[in-house]
């Protein structure tokens, strides 16, 4: 799984939020968390399922022991959701 990379920059601004906001800091973070974590579960449920990925590896037809050969993958992703591999 991989959290998008909103998820570093959410809870630095939730941190300072905590800190500069009047009044009860643990409500601040209660809230924040409850909005963080409700991101990451929608991450999660949007994210493509992995039977969905098509992955193809392309070798050549004779590799020698020893030696170098390149090793080709394509991945396609059909569903309309940003993916990063």
């Amino acid at each position: 799984m991989y959290l998008g990379p909103w998820l570093p920059p959410a809870l630095l601004l939730l941190a300072a939020a905590a800190v500069v906001v009047p009044g009860d800091p643990w409500l601040v973070l209660a809230i924040g968390g409850g909005t963080i974590a409700a991101g990451v579960l929608a991450d999660v449920l949007l994210a493509p399922a992995p039977a969905a990925l098509q992955v193809r590896r392309d070798t050549p037809s004779v590799v020698r022991l020893g030696r170098p050969s390149a090793v080709t993958l394509h991945a396609h992703n059909p569903t309309g959701r940003r993916l990063e591999i």
